[in-house]
């Protein structure tokens, strides 16, 4: 018994020291276990749906046509129509809203404005004689129009492409100038005995004032319009596009109005007495007054391609 007792108290005793052997030695360090990676946050697909503010510029050609009438002081035997063609720059504005439908597909409506100056003048001579210079003006136009598109969005932030066509109608408005050198031919009764190529037999027609007159009108056209065109998106709420559009005025009738005549006597001279001759009934007519009217016809094509940028909100 006294020797089991001895036994434990040094076992006791052996393991007390190994312990505070044990409690001397520095505790070893473990690092913390890494922290669970967190998955890369998805591109957030470009938001079409907002409504826009922009600024375009480039550039117009314009196809002018105009039909002359015949009329009481305006007899055009060999030029009945002067073609013209404008090219110019042009700049403008426009403001829209898109509605995202399903599956990609964006409706929205849009209108926009452009100005740009643009003149031609297109001079003409027929044999009688008589001869002309045409002037054609174009200072604005504008548009209204619903747009159809599609849209395509990239894996990268802020990423996305429009791709639309459009349809609506379109305002323009078209200045135009007519200046007209011609002879007034006056009935002559009685015969002139001068040798030719100066004399005149009995009744004839002969040339007694040569004649410079000036008219003027304008045609509005309110035309459908059609184009198509790419957008892209820049950041979240910059885009930049370039358009194509087309617009079509079918031909309609207008006056130019007589506003200022000069008549000239034989040897050059200006006579204002020849503002009171009477209408000349010769089968070509030559005698206008202040107001008489020359009927037209006018019909245009427009062709505009712009590159412009969108603010979206």
């Amino acid at each position: 018994m006294f020797r089991m007792i001895v036994s434990f108290c040094f076992v006791s005793g052996s393991g007390a020291i190994a312990l505070a052997a044990d409690a001397r030695q520095p505790i070893p360090y473990y690092p913390a276990p890494p922290a669970y990676a967190q998955p890369p946050a998805q591109p957030q697909a470009f938001d079409w749906g907002r409504c826009y503010i922009g600024a375009q510029a480039g550039i117009k050609d314009v196809q002018n046509r105009t039909d002359l009438s015949d009329t009481a002081f305006y007899k055009g035997q060999y030029v009945d129509k002067v073609t013209t063609n404008l090219l110019g720059p042009v700049v403008g504005g426009q403001v829209g809203c898109n509605k995202m439908l399903d599956n990609g597909f964006l409706v929205g409506v849009e209108l926009e404005g452009v100005l740009g100056y643009k003149n031609q003048q297109e001079c003409q001579t027929q044999i009688d004689p008589m001869s002309y210079c045409f002037d054609v003006y174009k200072r604005h136009e504008a548009f209204a129009t619903v747009r159809f598109g599609y849209t395509f969005n990239c894996n990268c932030e802020n990423g996305g492409t429009l791709v639309y066509g459009r349809i609506g109608a379109g305002y323009t408005n078209t200045d135009m100038k007519m200046n007209v050198n011609a002879n007034s031919y006056l009935y002559v009764a009685e015969a002139n005995t001068a040798p030719p190529p100066d004399g005149y037999g009995p009744d004839k027609f002969r040339p007694m004032y040569a004649q410079n007159y000036d008219l003027a009108g304008s045609k509005s056209f309110i035309s459908p319009v059609l184009g198509f065109g790419i957008e892209r998106a820049l950041d979240k709420n910059w885009t930049i596009r370039g358009d194509f559009t087309s617009m079509l005025s079918m031909a309609s009738r207008a006056d130019l109005t007589v506003n200022k005549i000069n008549f000239l006597t034989p040897n050059g001279t200006l006579d204002p007495a020849g503002a009171t001759l009477d209408r000349d009934y010769s089968t070509i007519a030559r005698n206008p007054r202040l107001g008489d009217r020359l009927p037209i016809k006018v019909r245009e094509v427009e062709t505009k391609i712009t590159v412009g940028v969108n603010r979206l909100f």
